[in-house]
Formats: structure tokens, sequence, C-alpha cells
């Protein structure tokens, strides 16, 4: 379900899901309230926001951290997104 891939200099981690059944535009009313957030600052926004895409999201951003912290020893108090393009997380 994750595809991770990173770049040493800017130390960029992205995760992206696939095959979920909702439409983009129902997904982006989503998307656009967690952008530039801290990743566990928009877990708790997604929690708290009453949308079909909420749970697919936190998902998401659930495996980038867990890709960023287990397999580049980054700190999950530290990460942000940066963006969030096509079900595709950039931490």
């Amino acid at each position: 379900m994750t595809e991770k891939n990173t770049q040493l200099n800017n130390r960029l981690v992205t995760a992206h899901a696939r095959d979920l059944h909702i439409a983009p535009r129902k997904m982006r009313l989503v998307t656009n309230l967690v952008k530039n957030m801290n990743a566990l600052d928009a877990m708790v926004q997604l929690e708290h926001t009453e949308k079909k895409a909420s749970p697919m999201l936190i998902k998401l951003i659930q495996s980038a951290v867990a890709n960023a912290k287990n397999n580049f020893s980054m700190d999950p108090q530290h990460l942000f997104i940066k963006s969030i393009t096509r079900i595709w997380v950039k931490l």
C-alpha cells in the first residue's frame, strides 16, 4: 500500500496509497486542511474531521511517519507535510 522514496540532501520521505474508492474532490477537501502542517498535528486534526477521507489520510500519514522513523531514523516530532498530491504524502 505504501512506497517510500528519499533524497538524502533534502531528507524527503514519500508514501502513497492505492485503490482508494473516493472522489478526488472529496479527498481534496481534507488534504487542504493539513498541507504544510506538522505530521502529528495533522493526524490530530484529521481525527476530529468527520469526512470519509479522514481515516484514509490518517493511515497514509502514519505510514509516511513510520517510513521516516524506521528507515531513516528521523524524529516524528520534526516531520511536516510538504505536499499532498494524487494521494502522495511528502514529509
